[in-house]
């Protein structure tokens, strides 16, 4: 498949917003540092596409808690991809529903996709955030003067839980299907 343009990219263009997540990554891989636009490079649009991503596979956590939760800006630390899978590992802003404040936590996403069709991920494995025993996602790391994204991320990656029981949100979508949400 040739690489998406950005025309290809535009909401109207795709069918859902899993197919421009897919076309966006499609654009990433194939260029990772060029331009998506006259003011946006390929690694920004999927930056600001995951943030997006987050956010719909925590509305389909099996855990309603997590529902809640949607994600406003993503850093990446580490990104690896081998033929059609794809991980991504950083920090990310998250608010709660009130959307009152946002707080920074870790996160790995983790994509595959069928070697035919590059429309829409296989399977999605999303983690995020620490355990907390007073809310759903730890809250240590209030957005604002102190925290700022782009300065603590890999700081927060760095300090990602080791096992799978300290992730605040854990959630696996294998078959990953639009139809579902």
């Amino acid at each position: 498949m040739k690489t998406p343009t950005r025309d290809d990219c535009r909401t109207e263009n795709c069918l859902n917003a899993d197919e421009q997540f897919s076309r966006i990554l499609h654009r990433w891989r194939d260029c990772p540092y060029g331009s998506f636009d006259d003011t946006t490079s390929n690694h920004e649009a999927l930056r600001r596409a995951t943030e997006f991503l987050i956010g719909r596979v925590l509305k389909r956590s099996s855990n309603p808690s997590h529902h809640e939760y949607w994600c406003d800006g993503t850093d990446f630390v580490q990104t690896n991809r081998d033929d059609h899978r794809y991980y991504f590992g950083g920090a990310c802003i998250f608010s709660d529903r009130h959307a009152n404040a946002m707080w920074l936590g870790p996160f790995e996403l983790s994509l595959a996709y069928s070697p035919t069709d590059f429309g829409m991920p296989t399977s999605v494995t999303l983690r995020l955030g620490h355990v907390c025993r007073e809310h759903t996602i730890s809250r240590r790391f209030p957005t604002g003067r102190t925290y700022r994204l782009y300065a603590i991320a890999h700081s927060l990656f760095g300090d990602r839980p080791s096992d799978d029981a300290g992730w605040a949100a854990n959630v696996t979508l294998c078959p990953y299907n639009e139809a579902e949400q």
